[in-house]
């Protein structure tokens, strides 16, 4: 299933059919609804449907303007028909096939099979690599105009994103290798759609939903980590201290259950944890978790359209921060800032805002990250923010090019 500015395209066996763009999630429930698979395999993914929605999938949910084209797809899902599932503990390999037929199944499996036992095909060793930087004084200019909208009342804060790009002439499993050594996080990502491919790193949930409870989980306030243990507490102080860093939480928490009651039931909606912080590979962050059952009349789908896109990436309130970021912006998000998971059978999704992630198309790459902007935001500030951001993705773009692990 993929969705372009007009269009959404359904692909089964061979045979494709179309429909208007607004009927997008409709026809994800439609599908959904069609899909059975044995439950006894307790695979959550299994017999779900696969891939990403990007940011500008949010003009089906919110009337907003659009200065850009979108080049690429602004949402593409598959459904699996095959699964290699590993287990890192035990060192075990398991292959799975759907089918309706079974004999279909068996020779999937054996074709699997033969595919892994065929000669591995090495890599390049080495490849050369160019990476062009976002224009500091064009996104000063950005940030600078975006204080004025602060200053007027219009919002509190925006997100204000630029692209990092380049060329590189190696396979993008070879940059997602190295992304998940040096960058492991909750949300890994590799998905191979021909043409493009996106590989990610995100440490960030947009909406979970399981036995009837929805999740967004509030992300903001960043400090790097240190190696010592005691440096690393100070660090923790520190960022829990900071008045710029915990009111940017504290309002986008308050942003998160905004979005849950839309979709919740009346007094079910509750933040545990509340500011605590959560530490990953190279940062730590301040983290709170919004929870609500939900109406009997919701269903993920229902919860997804209400968290998105995350206030995280778009900024308060959502609506008019959006507006300004189409204003600001020079060119379309894409995947950026949008969701990259799974919907599920039985009403079960699972979906992470689509952040540290690189969009390869061809022998070219995009890195796009974004700063929130406040009312004392310091442009120069802001844009070394989106040098660190971009840092852990462009140290795997450059050891991929070396070769390196």
């Amino acid at each position: 299933m993929e969705m372009d500015e007009t269009q959404v395209y359904c692909q089964e066996n061979n045979h494709e059919e179309t429909a208007p763009r607004e009927q997008f999630f409709d026809l994800i429930r439609i599908h959904l609804k069609r899909l059975q698979c044995d439950k006894t395999l307790l695979l959550p993914t299994l017999g779900s449907l696969m891939g990403f929605v990007g940011f500008d999938a949010v003009r089906l949910i919110e009337n907003l303007p659009s200065r850009h084209h979108n080049k690429m797809p602004i949402a593409r899902l598959v459904f699996p028909s095959r699964y290699i599932i590993f287990d890192h503990i035990r060192r075990m390999m398991t292959l799975l096939a759907l089918d309706n037929d079974k004999s279909i199944c068996g020779e999937k499996l054996d074709e699997m099979e033969k595919k892994l036992q065929a000669p591995l095909i090495l890599p390049s060793e080495s490849s050369a690599i160019h990476i062009s930087h976002p224009t500091k004084e064009r996104y000063c200019e950005a940030v600078s105009k975006a204080k004025t909208y602060i200053r007027a009342g219009d919002i509190f804060q925006v997100v204000l994103s630029d692209q990092f790009k380049g060329n590189l002439d190696l396979h993008p499993f070879e940059v997602y290798r190295r992304l998940r050594l040096r960058s492991p996080s909750p949300y890994m990502f590799f998905l191979d759609f021909g043409d493009y491919h996106l590989v990610g790193s995100s440490p960030e949930t947009l909406v979970k939903v399981n036995n009837r409870k929805a999740f967004i989980m509030a992300i903001a306030g960043t400090r790097g980590r240190s190696d010592n243990a005691e440096k690393d507490r100070a660090l923790e102080k520190e960022l829990l201290s900071c008045e710029k860093e915990t009111a940017e939480h504290i309002m986008l928490v308050d942003l998160a259950r905004n979005d849950i009651s839309r979709v919740a039931q009346y007094g079910s909606v509750s933040v545990d944890p509340y500011m605590s912080v959560g530490r990953y590979s190279h940062v730590m962050h301040i983290v709170s978790q919004v929870e609500g059952v939900l109406q009997d009349k919701m269903d993920a789908i229902d919860a997804l359209k209400a968290g998105f896109p995350a206030g995280t990436v778009s900024g308060a309130p959502k609506v008019r921060a959006m507006e300004i970021i189409d204003a600001l912006e020079n060119a379309p998000r894409g995947p950026y800032a949008g969701a990259v998971g799974y919907f599920g059978p039985n009403d079960v999704m699972d979906m992470c805002i689509a952040i540290r992630t690189i969009l390869f198309q061809k022998n070219e790459f995009t890195v796009q990250v974004g700063a929130g902007i406040v009312a004392d935001s310091v442009p120069e500030n802001e844009y070394k923010e989106l040098q660190n951001k971009a840092g852990q993705s462009i140290a795997a773009l450059e050891k991929a090019a070396k070769g390196d692990i």
